[in-house]
């Protein structure tokens, strides 16, 4: 039983309830696994663990936290990139994980959007191993009798994690400036998962001033266990750092490169539909100027004379090599040698892929 519900008990206050609580452990009697129980320090250091990790040093099990950032600067890129790593194992960003398993993803806009987004993800990164799933409409996180429903809900699938994204759209009726009426949500946020081994992490936004961190009251970082922020740097890079662990040690910033993924998809106006995966950024994933040249190259070829095919658009080798038999064609005889050098480069760098004599990125 949880302490706020200690009038239920039909003692004439709470205080009086733990009062009696505190007699029947003087006279050593049974209080019962479901009342509050006072805990023996000693036993408690004697039987203390290492912690447990979903994501190594990034989430522990069981914990509920909050990722937050400036409008564009790729936390539904990230939470996506985390839920592909806990549902195949693949590392996040060289962070083992530790747990894999089911996640669930509650999203409170853009559900089209999304599945463009868990498109480009699977073409780059593989499938989720069935291991995804996305609720097909807006659950209401601040609703006792929805989140009545996704507690059981939870408590029937046992997943590993839970999304939700954005706590603004999924929390409409309450203030974010309340500190009391946010505190509640994420109370009840951590209470729908108590019955699972599920971690959860709220997506929410930074104010106008990215500097001052999240939006609205300050129970968003004091009632969770960690919080993650996502800083959007120029162009497509982003950093993802820790702001707050209440048990662990604060990670190293992670930094992101953003790589623009082909769908496939062709659009009214007969463009091709893009979207976005995120891969660690570094001097191994710079591309030099002649690789910068090649992949603008390859992604205007691909937008003009690509092949759909397995269902993604690509090019065939023969018409890179004519592509940049032109585009290099001021340096001389050396250009007739530059796809051997830029095409494996591009491929280990990850902007572009293959498939036989598929190329697409």
């Amino acid at each position: 039983m949880r302490i706020n519900n200690i009038y239920d008990k039909g003692y004439e206050s709470g205080v009086h309830y733990l009062d009696a609580m505190a007699d029947s452990i003087a006279v050593g009697q049974d209080v019962g696994q479901t009342e509050p129980q006072w805990l023996n320090a000693d036993d408690m250091a004697d039987t203390a663990q290492a912690p447990v990790y979903l994501i190594n040093n990034i989430i522990e099990a069981r914990t509920h936290g909050l990722i937050a950032g400036s409008s564009q600067s790729f936390k539904s890129f990230c939470v996506l990139k985390m839920a592909h790593s806990i549902c195949t194992g693949h590392d996040f960003f060289n962070h083992d994980i530790f747990m894999t398993g089911k996640v669930l993803y509650i999203c409170g806009e853009g559900i089209g959007a999304l599945g463009r987004r868990i498109k480009a993800l699977k073409i780059v990164e593989g499938g989720f191993n069935d291991n995804f799933f996305v609720l097909n409409k807006p659950l209401f996180i601040d609703n006792i009798a929805e989140m009545d429903w996704l507690q059981k809900s939870i408590k029937r699938i046992n997943p590993v994690m839970v999304f939700f994204d954005t706590f603004s759209s999924l929390a409409t009726s309450t203030k974010e400036n309340a500190n009391e009426e946010v505190a509640r949500v994420l109370k009840m946020v951590a209470d729908c998962c108590i019955d699972s081994e599920a971690s959860s992490l709220v997506v929410h936004h930074y104010g106008k001033d990215a500097d001052k961190g999240s939006r609205g009251a300050s129970a968003f970082s004091a009632n969770v266990d960690f919080e993650i922020g996502m800083l959007r740097k120029e162009g497509l890079n982003a950093v993802m750092s820790c702001k707050k662990s209440k048990d662990g040690d604060f990670f190293e910033d992670i930094e992101m490169l953003a790589h623009i993924v082909e769908l496939g998809l062709t659009m009214q106006d007969g463009r091709f539909a893009t979207s976005l995966v995120l891969k660690k950024y570094g001097s191994e994933n710079m591309l030099t100027p002649r690789q910068e040249k090649g992949f603008d190259a390859i992604k205007d070829l691909i937008h003009e004379h690509g092949i759909f095919l397995n269902g993604v658009t690509g090019v065939t080798e023969k018409q890179i090599k004519e592509s940049f038999n032109e585009i290099f064609a001021d340096e001389g005889r050396s250009r007739y040698g530059i796809f051997g050098k830029i095409i494996p480069a591009l491929l280990k760098k990850q902007v572009i892929f293959n498939n036989d004599d598929l190329f697409w990125v």
